[in-house]
């Protein structure tokens, strides 16, 4: 019986076991791409990040951060009534001396600022290294 047991477990455990075999990847390394990140929420003003892609294997840390804001780009976004160019801004980040850029209402024209609002449509236009990229969302109604 122990015997029949033993050829059971070995058998089962031989069926169990998985091969290995080892994969690698050649992937090229990219001119990197714009990445648009854009929120505009009920009540808020709009918010947009403009960074720039990584190549898949390429180490990632806080002085990579630094260097992964979209700088110089143009950002506009309209609500059907006013077309509004949003302003860039800073933000350092803790612990070093550099800054991670985004796009929002510019404060010196506050009175002419765009805030979502519900069953609204808006349009985004960034003009960014001579390419323009477009994008239109909208607010639904809350439920």
């Amino acid at each position: 019986m122990n015997k029949r047991f033993f050829i059971i477990i070995c058998i089962t455990a031989f069926l169990l076991s998985a091969c290995e075999k080892a994969v690698s990847f050649d992937l090229d390394e990219k001119e990197p791409k714009l990445v648009v990140e854009a929120t505009i929420e009920n009540g808020q003003a709009p918010l947009v990040v403009l960074s720039k892609s990584f190549n898949f294997f390429e180490t990632f840390g806080l002085k990579e951060l630094a260097g992964i804001s979209a700088r110089g780009a143009e950002v506009y976004m309209s609500d059907g009534v006013q077309n509004l160019k949003l302003k860039e801004y800073g933000q350092q980040i803790p612990g070093t001396t550099d800054s991670i850029f985004y796009f929002t209402n510019d404060i010196a024209l506050l009175p002419a600022a765009i805030i979502g609002a519900v069953n609204k449509s808006y349009n985004l236009r960034v003009v960014w290294n001579g390419k323009e990229h477009v994008a239109t969302t909208a607010i639904p109604a809350i439920t």
